[in-house]
């Protein structure tokens, strides 16, 4: 019995060694809870838990930045005036729609043209190419003045003011930009002098630019440019470079149809279509494409001639018209006082249903109604008529509109009026509505 107990103590001895040992074990794994290995575990699976986050940096990227492209900007003079070296060297011509440049050294005559220009608000990055335009308007024609002429252009300093602006305070030349051939010169037509390299040097500034005649002396070589004051006919600085568009900005630049705009209230429009028929026999020939516009009043001899000038108001934004006028530029008229008793200038409103590219004597569309009775000491050479169409107008706003001008009063072969066409630029008929 005694043998039995001492067996059976020591299994029960055993079997609590054996018991304690497991208990060691188990609280070295529940330890091990904490090990790196278990519980950090899920940290390596963060970048794909944070994929979101590794986004963010792309929604803060720049924009693209928008492609430059070609543009024009075109400045007119913030100031132009030219100077006489006679008795009237001290007076100021910054008034006069006119520039003068002449050399008559001898005579006390010499005139010089000045042009300022403020390019501190032009946006191109570059400059591909630079004019001036200048249009002009009167040179002799005679041979003798032509080869006196020799006309250059320089940039002078821009410290002077329209105002106060003489022989005796002229700029300090800086440099000489161009040599003008003196055939580049025609009555009424605009001249252009390249000044590309100096504006490309010059950008972001206020330059001036000098004419002058550096050739032979003589009474009759000089030349008269419209100045600032000849609305429609200002000088100009176009500059064509690589730029970004404003889209701000991008409607005010665009050339619109509406040209020019005069003020806020008042709109100039030229016309969609423009021409003349002629009764000649055989003589069924569109005259779209013409320069002049001619009317004349000569059936026997089939030479009677009518204008017709179509214009497209429905972009209007004039809503209650208070005055309306056709403005034509006359490059002719018979100054015989013969002729001006066979005139009787009329403006009737007709159909608007023609094409300038397939009309003739034969095609004149119907006859509205008489808009205006013209007298005839109104129609003076190289200037613009006014012919009124308010009443008209007023009716019509917002429609394609075309007027008649006839000549119906007596037969005569001389008597015909020559005015330029939508083709000649800055000379175009308009519409001009308040």
């Amino acid at each position: 019995m005694k043998k039995f107990v001492v067996i059976l103590l020591a299994v029960l001895c055993v079997i609590s060694c054996i018991s304690c040992g497991n208990s060691d074990d188990t609280d070295e794994i529940i330890n091990n809870t904490d090990a790196p290995t278990i519980t950090d575990a899920p940290e390596t699976d963060a970048p794909e838990t944070d994929a979101p986050a590794t986004d963010a940096p792309e929604t803060d990227a720049p924009a693209v930045t928008p492609e430059a492209v070609e543009m024009t900007a075109r400045l007119l003079p913030i100031a132009d005036t030219y100077v006489v070296n006679d008795s009237a060297k001290t007076t100021d011509f910054g008034n006069e729609d006119r520039l003068r440049v002449k050399k008559d050294d001898e005579g006390q005559l010499t005139r010089n043209a000045f042009l300022k220009f403020d390019l501190s608000k032009v946006s191109l990055e570059s400059v591909n190419k630079a004019v001036i335009r200048i249009e002009c308007q009167y040179l002799s024609k005679n041979e003798a003045d032509i080869k006196g002429r020799d006309v250059n252009l320089y940039a002078t300093s821009s410290d002077w003011q329209e105002s106060s602006f003489n022989w005796d305070t002229q700029p300090a030349v800086i440099e000489k930009i161009a040599d003008v051939e003196s055939s580049l010169f025609v009555g009424y037509q605009w001249v252009e002098i390249d000044v590309t390299d100096y504006l490309k040097a010059h950008m972001g500034e206020t330059v001036t630019f000098l004419i002058c005649n550096e050739g032979v002396s003589s009474e009759g070589n000089y030349l008269d440019f419209n100045s600032s004051e000849k609305a429609g006919h200002e000088p100009q600085l176009v500059i064509v470079g690589m730029g970004i568009p404003d889209e701000n900005a991008e409607a005010d630049e665009k050339e619109p149809e509406v040209k020019p705009i005069v003020g806020g209230s008042t709109e100039s429009w030229m016309p969609i279509a423009d021409t003349y028929v002629e009764s000649k026999d055989g003589y069924p020939t569109d005259n779209g494409s013409a320069e002049s516009l001619m009317v004349k009043k000569a059936d026997a001899k089939n030479l009677s001639r009518n204008i017709y000038l179509k214009f497209n108001t429905s972009k209007t934004s004039v809503t209650d018209v208070t005055k309306a006028t056709i403005l034509l530029y006359c490059t002719y008229v018979s100054k015989d006082e013969s002729e001006i008793p066979t005139r009787d200038m009329n403006l009737y409103a007709v159909s608007s249903d023609w094409s300038e590219s397939s009309f003739n004597w034969a095609n004149q569309p119907a006859t509205i109604e008489k808009v205006a009775d013209i007298e005839s000491s109104s129609f003076v050479a190289w200037q613009w008529i006014e012919i009124d169409v308010t009443d008209y107008v007023k009716a019509h706003i917002g429609e394609t509109i075309s007027f008649a001008l006839k000549n119906e009063g007596v037969d005569s072969e001389n008597n015909h009026l020559t005015f330029f066409s939508r083709t000649k630029e800055g000379f175009e008929p308009q519409l001009v509505i308040e």
